[in-house]
Parts: structure tokens; C-alpha cells; sequence
């Protein structure tokens, strides 16, 4: 739609006009040939920078410590009786190295 309306505006003259819309606007002084609407370039509008930034801030994690995993769900069943059986095991071994072997 958009080629049509260039060439029309550019290329075709009209009728009762005796030329073409755009040299009635006072656009253009001469008759544009299609060849000319397409290899005509023009340069991009620069756009200004953002008044503020976008998308998601960038936070980056400390390094000194490790991101800690929150517990998910109902523990464990077997969860307190490992923790039953490690304490147990650790007073066994405090026991043993405070007995005195001789």
C-alpha cells in the first residue's frame, strides 16, 4: 500500500491537476519515474535516548555467599529420623574420644 502511494503520489499525474499531487503540494518540482521512488533512500530517524531504562534491572548475585534454597513442601518423614540418627552418632563419637583408653 505503501509503494502505491508513493507512485500515485509521485509518478502518475492526474487529470484535472495537469501533474501529480505532490508537485500541486509543492513537494517536488518534476515527475518521478517508479526507478526513482525505489532507489530513493533516506536516512532513519535517529531516536532519543529513553528517559529511562527498560526491561528488568541486572542484579547480579554476591559471590561471597551462595544463594540459599528455601525448602519447598512439607519436610520430609524420614527428614527427623536422620537428623535423630546423625546426632546419635555424633554423641557417640564425643563419648568415645572423651573416654579415657588405657
Amino acid at each position: 500500500m505503501y509503494l502505491i502511494g508513493c507512485t500515485y503520489n509521485l509518478c502518475w499525474v492526474h487529470q484535472q491537476l495537469g501533474h501529480t499531487p505532490a508537485m500541486a503540494a509543492g513537494l517536488t518540482d518534476h515527475v518521478w519515474s517508479v526507478k526513482d521512488v525505489l532507489c530513493y533512500k533516506v536516512a532513519p530517524a535517529s531516536f532519543p535516548p529513553s528517559k529511562r531504562p527498560r526491561g528488568r534491572p541486572r542484579t547480579r548475585p554476591h559471590v561471597d555467599e551462595p544463594p540459599v534454597k528455601a525448602p519447598r513442601g512439607r519436610p520430609s518423614k524420614y527428614l527427623s529420623i536422620l537428623r535423630r540418627l546423625q546426632e546419635e552418632k555424633r554423641a557417640t563419637l564425643l563419648q568415645g574420644a572423651s573416654s579415657p583408653t588405657g
